[in-house]
């Protein structure tokens, strides 16, 4: 029962924790037109005829049994309680006078090993302090050392043999019948055209593309996200993202067509996102056949950080080109071969971070840059010659950036012009 307690506990609180750790509200509801009518009756002819035997002692723990038919295991043995019953009451644990130790247990944070009551060997007991802390059957009471739960005097030493017969006999027949229409009837616009929808947003299907079409401007986070898009046609009239525009796990998404005239994005612009599962491992979760963004070229304000996460279809950044300044810069697991595009970025407020781009050859792109307040980190591009990362690093510390830089696994030995 406890292992099954313990079990619902931990289902139900890592649910819990699963539905409150949403990031974004989805906006609007689906709502389906069901019509079920059911009809059941069913037959059943049971005949059950149970016997049972109880005379094993759990492994270590205060539960009371007969040391004459318990079973101990794990090199523990049945202590009996002196004085308690017919002086075969005990429970199956370890003597320990001589090792003064208590094996790991499920009980092994309340066991240590103390007097036995009634001047009972040395054993590992489970330590109480009030009678609610004990096993049905037993009670908190002093050992020398310490209060541990033993049984009570006289009581049950659990080896009833029980025997159930049970005839039971239900007779039912199961008609069902289901009508579900399956109608979703929300498709409402989330703004008139030219106005603005106040909130986070999600987008997982064209409906709810086409729920936030003539929105002019989102004040929050907008995340496209395991979407069956090819394109995000239908958002043409998006001028402004207050907070951060993520999309991720878009598999067949192919270009950013629909968003050419965003031009200003108030947090962080994320195309793929890494999740850590380990202290320096992440879960990519990019858009695969993503292959084109030019369409950005209006964009000319990132207030937060430029993420470009698994996109092995990406060969060039054109598009990016408005953009002078960023607050982070992260290019994971890439297909990019330099960095033309960001010709203009001259500030990036915190690291830079170019890693496991295997087609880069080249930080060209970079050449405007003088201010970096972070981290250089340039890792695993197994094409990019090193030269080309010290160059960069080389550059920044002309231009006054005294940070840390970290350049390594890259082509060493590749050439520079």
């Amino acid at each position: 029962m406890k292992h099954g307690l313990l079990l619902t506990m931990i289902v139900l609180t890592a649910l819990s924790c699963f539905e409150g750790s949403s990031k974004l509200i989805r906006q609007g509801a689906d709502a389906d037109l069901d019509a079920d009518a059911d009809s059941d009756t069913d037959t059943d002819t049971d005949t059950d005829a149970d016997t049972d035997t109880d005379t094993d002692c759990p492994t270590n723990s205060a539960w009371p049994c007969n040391c004459n038919q318990a079973i101990c295991g794990d090199g523990s043995q049945c202590l009996a309680f002196p004085g308690i019953g017919d002086g075969t009451i005990g429970f199956c644990s370890v003597d320990c006078a001589a090792t003064q130790t208590c094996p790991t247990t499920e009980y092994a944070a309340k066991e240590q090993c103390v007097l036995g009551p009634g001047g009972a060997a040395e054993k590992c007991g489970l330590i109480c302090s009030s009678n609610s802390q004990c096993p049905p059957e037993q009670t908190c009471q002093d050992a020398g050392g310490a209060s541990i739960c033993h049984p009570v005097s006289g009581g049950d030493a659990d080896t009833d043999v029980d025997t159930d017969t049970d005839t039971d006999s239900d007779t039912d027949t199961d008609t069902d019948t289901d009508t579900d229409t399956g109608t979703d009837t929300d498709t409402s616009l989330l703004c008139e055209p030219g106005g603005v929808f106040n909130g986070d947003y999600e987008i997982h299907r064209a409906a709810d593309l086409a729920r936030l079409s003539g929105c002019t401007e989102v004040a929050g986070n907008l995340t496209i996200s395991d979407a069956d898009l090819t394109s995000l046609s239908g958002l043409e009239s998006l001028v402004e993202v207050q907070g951060d525009l993520e999309l991720w796990s878009n598999d067949n998404l192919l270009s950013l067509v629909g968003l050419d005239n965003l031009v200003e994005v108030g947090g962080n612009l994320s195309l793929g996102l890494e999740f850590p599962v380990w202290p320096g491992v992440y879960d990519i979760h990019g858009n695969p056949a993503l292959s084109s963004i030019d369409v950005l070229a209006n964009l000319t304000r990132v207030g937060g950080a430029l993420r470009l996460v698994g996109l092995p279809s990406l060969s060039e950044l054109d598009g990016l080109q408005g953009l002078a300044s960023v607050a982070g810069v992260f290019i994971y697991e890439t297909g990019i071969i330099d960095l033309t595009g960001l010709e203009q970025l001259a500030a990036i407020g915190s690291d830079l971070h170019i890693w496991y781009n295997w087609r880069l050859e080249s930080l060209a792109g970079l050449v405007s840059l003088t201010e970096l307040d972070g981290y250089l980190i340039v890792r695993e591009n197994e094409a990019l010659p090193t030269c080309e990362a010290e160059a960069l690093r080389d550059h920044l510390r002309e231009a006054g950036w005294d940070g840390q830089a970290d350049i390594d696994h890259n082509d060493d030995n590749g050439t520079c012009e």
